[in-house]
Protein backbone atom coordinates (compact mmCIF):
# COMPACT_ATOMS: atom_id res chain seq x y z
CA UNK A 1 0.00 0.00 0.00
CA UNK A 2 0.98 3.30 -0.66
CA UNK A 3 1.45 5.24 2.61
CA UNK A 4 -0.55 8.98 3.14
CA UNK A 5 1.54 11.88 4.20
CA UNK A 6 0.39 11.91 7.37
CA UNK A 7 1.24 7.87 7.89
CA UNK A 8 4.88 8.18 6.90
CA UNK A 9 7.17 8.81 10.10
CA UNK A 10 10.57 8.35 10.26
CA UNK A 11 12.16 4.99 11.94
CA UNK A 12 15.19 3.26 12.21
CA UNK A 13 16.31 1.55 8.88
CA UNK A 14 15.16 -2.46 9.62
CA UNK A 15 17.94 -4.54 11.38
CA UNK A 16 19.35 -6.63 8.76
CA UNK A 17 16.83 -9.82 8.69
CA UNK A 18 18.28 -13.53 8.85
CA UNK A 19 17.39 -16.69 7.49
CA UNK A 20 13.81 -16.46 4.78
CA UNK A 21 13.55 -12.46 4.59
CA UNK A 22 15.20 -10.51 1.96
CA UNK A 23 16.26 -7.41 2.26
CA UNK A 24 15.81 -4.98 -0.58
CA UNK A 25 16.76 -1.74 -1.11
CA UNK A 26 14.68 1.68 -0.54
CA UNK A 27 13.66 2.54 -3.60
CA UNK A 28 12.89 6.07 -4.58
CA UNK A 29 9.18 7.82 -4.59
CA UNK A 30 8.94 7.52 -7.82
CA UNK A 31 7.12 3.39 -7.91
CA UNK A 32 4.49 4.93 -5.97
CA UNK A 33 2.40 6.40 -9.24
CA UNK A 34 2.18 2.69 -10.81
CA UNK A 35 0.52 1.17 -7.59
CA UNK A 36 -2.28 -1.33 -7.89
CA UNK A 37 -3.95 0.05 -4.76
CA UNK A 38 -3.73 3.84 -5.99
CA UNK A 39 -7.83 4.79 -5.19
CA UNK A 40 -7.99 1.66 -3.05
CA UNK A 41 -6.82 3.44 0.44
CA UNK A 42 -9.85 2.36 2.32
CA UNK A 43 -9.50 -1.30 1.80
CA UNK A 44 -5.78 -0.90 3.19
CA UNK A 45 -6.84 0.35 5.95
CA UNK A 46 -8.91 -2.50 7.38
CA UNK A 47 -7.84 -4.35 10.27
CA UNK A 48 -10.02 -7.88 9.98
CA UNK A 49 -8.88 -10.82 8.39
CA UNK A 50 -11.41 -10.44 5.42
CA UNK A 51 -10.32 -6.83 4.78
CA UNK A 52 -6.07 -7.93 5.18
CA UNK A 53 -6.62 -10.72 2.77
CA UNK A 54 -8.44 -8.80 0.02
CA UNK A 55 -5.57 -6.27 0.03
CA UNK A 56 -2.96 -8.76 -0.04
CA UNK A 57 -5.06 -10.07 -3.23
CA UNK A 58 -4.63 -6.52 -4.81
CA UNK A 59 -0.70 -6.71 -4.09
CA UNK A 60 -0.44 -9.79 -5.69
CA UNK A 61 -0.75 -8.41 -9.17
CA UNK A 62 0.84 -5.09 -8.28
CA UNK A 63 3.86 -4.23 -10.65
CA UNK A 64 5.45 -2.42 -7.79
CA UNK A 65 4.71 -4.69 -5.10
CA UNK A 66 8.82 -5.41 -4.30
CA UNK A 67 9.07 -1.50 -3.77
CA UNK A 68 6.03 -1.27 -1.81
CA UNK A 69 7.42 -3.78 0.79
CA UNK A 70 10.91 -2.21 1.10
CA UNK A 71 9.85 1.05 1.59
CA UNK A 72 7.84 -0.49 4.62
CA UNK A 73 10.99 -2.01 5.57
CA UNK A 74 12.49 1.12 5.68
CA UNK A 75 10.04 3.17 7.18
CA UNK A 76 8.97 0.68 10.11
CA UNK A 77 12.29 -0.40 11.07
CA UNK A 78 12.38 -2.33 14.25
CA UNK A 79 9.13 -1.41 15.45
CA UNK A 80 6.63 -3.64 17.14
CA UNK A 81 3.75 -5.35 15.28
CA UNK A 82 1.64 -3.18 17.39
CA UNK A 83 2.81 -0.17 15.72
CA UNK A 84 3.12 -1.15 12.15
CA UNK A 85 -0.94 -0.91 9.87
CA UNK A 86 -2.02 -2.43 7.21
CA UNK A 87 -0.63 -4.28 4.30
CA UNK A 88 2.25 -3.18 2.64
CA UNK A 89 4.09 -5.03 0.23
CA UNK A 90 1.59 -7.83 0.37
CA UNK A 91 2.50 -8.64 3.70
CA UNK A 92 0.48 -7.36 7.21
CA UNK A 93 1.61 -6.04 9.85
CA UNK A 94 2.67 -9.24 11.99
CA UNK A 95 4.17 -10.65 8.23
CA UNK A 96 6.13 -7.75 8.74
CA UNK A 97 7.14 -7.53 12.01
CA UNK A 98 8.38 -11.04 12.26
CA UNK A 99 11.80 -9.95 10.65
CA UNK A 100 12.43 -7.84 13.36
CA UNK A 101 11.46 -10.33 15.99
CA UNK A 102 14.06 -12.63 14.79
CA UNK A 103 16.64 -10.47 14.52
CA UNK A 104 16.17 -9.32 18.02
CA UNK A 105 16.19 -12.83 19.07
CA UNK A 106 19.06 -13.75 17.29
CA UNK A 107 21.39 -10.66 18.68
CA UNK A 108 24.95 -11.72 19.20
CA UNK A 109 24.49 -14.82 17.56
CA UNK A 110 25.84 -16.32 14.70
CA UNK A 111 23.46 -16.34 11.90
CA UNK A 112 23.96 -19.83 11.43
CA UNK A 113 23.59 -20.60 14.54
CA UNK A 114 20.52 -18.43 13.95
CA UNK A 115 19.52 -20.76 11.05
CA UNK A 116 19.97 -24.18 12.52
CA UNK A 117 17.70 -23.11 15.45
CA UNK A 118 15.00 -22.21 12.72
CA UNK A 119 15.63 -25.62 11.15
CA UNK A 120 15.41 -27.89 13.90
CA UNK A 121 12.36 -25.58 15.93
CA UNK A 122 10.30 -26.15 12.46
CA UNK A 123 11.04 -30.08 12.53
CA UNK A 124 9.88 -30.66 16.18
CA UNK A 125 12.88 -30.53 18.49
CA UNK A 126 12.10 -29.42 22.00
CA UNK A 127 13.92 -25.63 23.38
CA UNK A 128 15.59 -27.75 25.72
CA UNK A 129 17.28 -29.81 22.35
CA UNK A 130 17.36 -26.52 20.58
CA UNK A 131 19.32 -24.98 23.52
CA UNK A 132 21.96 -28.35 23.64
CA UNK A 133 22.54 -28.15 19.60
CA UNK A 134 22.60 -24.58 19.34
CA UNK A 135 24.79 -24.16 22.55
CA UNK A 136 22.53 -21.19 23.76
CA UNK A 137 20.31 -20.80 27.27
CA UNK A 138 16.73 -22.27 27.12
CA UNK A 139 15.75 -19.05 27.58
CA UNK A 140 17.67 -17.57 24.29
CA UNK A 141 15.57 -20.66 22.39
CA UNK A 142 12.32 -20.30 23.80
CA UNK A 143 12.83 -16.28 22.76
CA UNK A 144 13.74 -17.71 19.44
CA UNK A 145 10.99 -20.41 19.22
CA UNK A 146 8.46 -17.11 19.35
CA UNK A 147 10.17 -15.16 17.02
CA UNK A 148 9.74 -17.93 14.19
CA UNK A 149 6.51 -18.01 15.36
CA UNK A 150 6.68 -22.17 16.28
CA UNK A 151 3.94 -23.05 18.68
CA UNK A 152 4.89 -25.27 21.59
CA UNK A 153 5.21 -28.70 21.80
CA UNK A 154 2.34 -30.50 22.83
CA UNK A 155 2.96 -32.40 26.02
CA UNK A 156 3.63 -35.97 26.01
CA UNK A 157 2.53 -38.24 29.02
CA UNK A 158 3.42 -41.44 29.75
CA UNK A 159 1.13 -44.49 29.06
CA UNK A 160 -1.13 -45.17 31.63
CA UNK A 161 -5.20 -45.52 32.15
CA UNK A 162 -7.24 -42.33 31.22
CA UNK A 163 -10.25 -41.96 34.10
CA UNK A 164 -13.67 -41.15 33.21
CA UNK A 165 -13.96 -38.84 36.32
CA UNK A 166 -11.63 -37.49 39.11
CA UNK A 167 -13.62 -39.26 41.57
CA UNK A 168 -12.81 -42.47 39.93
CA UNK A 169 -8.79 -41.68 39.41
CA UNK A 170 -8.90 -41.50 43.26
CA UNK A 171 -10.92 -44.68 43.96
CA UNK A 172 -8.36 -46.24 41.91
CA UNK A 173 -5.42 -45.08 43.34
CA UNK A 174 -5.79 -45.22 47.01
CA UNK A 175 -5.53 -47.55 49.55
CA UNK A 176 -7.13 -46.80 53.15
CA UNK A 177 -4.12 -47.59 56.24
CA UNK A 178 -6.39 -46.99 59.24
CA UNK A 179 -6.68 -44.18 61.82
CA UNK A 180 -8.39 -42.16 59.18
CA UNK A 181 -5.47 -41.93 56.62
CA UNK A 182 -5.61 -42.59 53.13
CA UNK A 183 -2.36 -43.48 50.93
CA UNK A 184 -1.91 -43.05 47.34
CA UNK A 185 -0.63 -45.83 45.78
CA UNK A 186 -0.23 -44.64 41.98
CA UNK A 187 2.47 -42.24 39.83
CA UNK A 188 2.68 -38.65 40.51
CA UNK A 189 -0.16 -37.30 38.53
CA UNK A 190 -3.04 -38.94 36.77
CA UNK A 191 -5.06 -38.70 33.12
CA UNK A 192 -8.73 -37.45 33.65
CA UNK A 193 -10.22 -37.43 30.65
CA UNK A 194 -7.58 -35.80 28.69
CA UNK A 195 -6.64 -33.50 31.20
CA UNK A 196 -3.87 -34.17 33.67
CA UNK A 197 -3.52 -33.75 37.38
CA UNK A 198 -1.19 -33.97 40.30
CA UNK A 199 -2.26 -36.63 42.36
CA UNK A 200 -2.94 -34.53 45.40
CA UNK A 201 -4.90 -32.13 43.26
CA UNK A 202 -6.95 -34.88 42.07
CA UNK A 203 -7.43 -36.39 45.29
CA UNK A 204 -8.42 -33.13 46.94
CA UNK A 205 -11.26 -32.58 44.22
CA UNK A 206 -12.29 -35.91 44.68
CA UNK A 207 -12.99 -35.54 48.66
CA UNK A 208 -14.53 -31.98 48.13
CA UNK A 209 -16.34 -32.26 45.18
CA UNK A 210 -15.05 -29.24 43.60
CA UNK A 211 -11.15 -28.04 42.24
CA UNK A 212 -8.65 -27.00 44.67
CA UNK A 213 -8.43 -23.46 45.11
CA UNK A 214 -4.40 -22.11 45.20
CA UNK A 215 -1.70 -25.05 46.35
CA UNK A 216 -2.53 -28.10 47.96
CA UNK A 217 -1.27 -29.15 51.13
CA UNK A 218 -0.79 -32.32 52.86
CA UNK A 219 -2.28 -31.72 57.03
CA UNK A 220 -1.10 -34.69 58.53
CA UNK A 221 2.35 -35.96 59.26
CA UNK A 222 1.34 -39.65 57.72
CA UNK A 223 3.80 -40.27 54.85
CA UNK A 224 1.57 -40.22 51.42
CA UNK A 225 -1.46 -39.38 53.09
CA UNK A 226 -3.75 -37.51 50.71
CA UNK A 227 -6.89 -37.48 53.22
CA UNK A 228 -6.11 -34.82 54.79
CA UNK A 229 -4.95 -31.50 52.34
CA UNK A 230 -6.29 -28.13 52.43
CA UNK A 231 -6.33 -25.44 49.49
CA UNK A 232 -6.75 -21.64 49.69
CA UNK A 233 -10.11 -21.43 51.02
CA UNK A 234 -10.34 -24.28 53.34
CA UNK A 235 -7.01 -22.91 55.08
CA UNK A 236 -9.15 -19.15 55.46
CA UNK A 237 -11.90 -21.16 56.79
CA UNK A 238 -9.87 -22.24 59.63
CA UNK A 239 -8.31 -19.01 60.52
CA UNK A 240 -11.62 -17.37 60.54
Amino acid sequence: MVPSAGARRALPVAVAAVTTTMLVAAPSESWQAGAACQGRGRLFDREDAAGMAAAQAVCGWCPVRTECLASALTEEGDAAEAERAGVRGGLTPAERAAPARVAAAGRGLDPAVVTRAEQLLREGASVRAVAAACQVTLERARELRGAFGVPPLAPVYPPGPVYPTVAAAFTANVRAVGGGHVVWTGGGHVRVAGARYRRNRAAFEAQHGRPADGRVLTTCAYPGCVAHLSDNQTRGARRA
